[in-house]
């Protein structure tokens, strides 16, 4: 089984994110699918340290504040 790193700077109950690759979510009841979070928000930046994996509800909760500006 697949999960995120826990390392998202995200607060979590047990302080990791529950969301299990190809698991329904606890809190979502979705199916999840890891992604690819680009921290500083710049998809051509494929640098390791720019990447972090994530699943969708955590990729949303990083990406929150950058939506809110550019979209």
């Amino acid at each position: 089984m697949q999960r995120s790193t826990g390392h998202c700077g995200l607060t979590h109950p047990g302080g990791r994110c529950p969301a299990i690759h190809e698991r329904i979510h606890p809190d979502t009841g979705s199916m999840v699918g890891l992604t690819t979070a680009h921290l500083n928000h710049t998809p051509e930046d494929v640098r390791d340290e720019n990447l972090l994996a994530a699943c969708q509800l955590c990729h949303l909760r990083i990406d929150h504040g950058h939506h809110r500006v550019t979209l």
